[in-house]
């Protein structure tokens, strides 16, 4: 018998609440799936945060029957692992150089120079793109949360 959904969410509200978790330095920004309405809640450490819903106090946030945590890059292996994935498909022969960048200060910036240099900018953002809605598809399927629509392959802009 299939798992009854807890709730339903669509796809771009997902998407919005990833990119917060992921907008600022690890821990300052913060969404919440809110399981009783599908809503999600932003939570950041620089702002008042007052915009609970009623009767929900921030104590609440940490109540996995009444919230989910939207997953940041990191709790889904998107970060270092995708980099060095993508590393060995596209630049075989470079594995080590972006190995060393990632021991170093400034590496998210350093690599996507050494991408622009090699032409492979906007592959690795289709890349990023594509694993990063792979990873929240299932994370959805994991915690049984439906998407009420499913996304849409498009290209990524955030080069642009």
């Amino acid at each position: 018998m299939p798992k009854t959904k807890r709730c339903k969410i669509f796809w771009n509200d997902l998407e919005m609440a990833f990119l917060y978790a992921n907008g600022a330095p690890l821990g300052q920004h913060h969404a919440y799936l809110y399981l009783a309405t599908g809503e999600f809640i932003y939570w950041s450490e620089w702002e008042d945060n007052a915009d609970l819903p009623e009767g929900i106090s921030e104590e609440d946030l940490d109540n996995p029957q009444l919230f989910i945590a939207v997953p940041t890059k990191r709790d889904l292996d998107l970060s270092k692992v995708l980099v060095m994935q993508f590393t060995a498909e596209y630049l075989p022969g470079e594995y080590a150089l972006v190995n060393a960048i990632f021991h170093r200060p400034g590496a998210y910036s350093n690599f996507k120079s050494l991408l622009e240099e090699r032409g492979l900018l906007q592959p690795w953002y289709d890349y990023e793109n594509a694993a990063e809605t792979k990873a929240l598809e299932k994370w959805c399927e994991e915690r049984q949360i439906e998407l009420a629509e499913k996304p849409r392959p498009e290209a990524d802009s955030r080069d642009t």
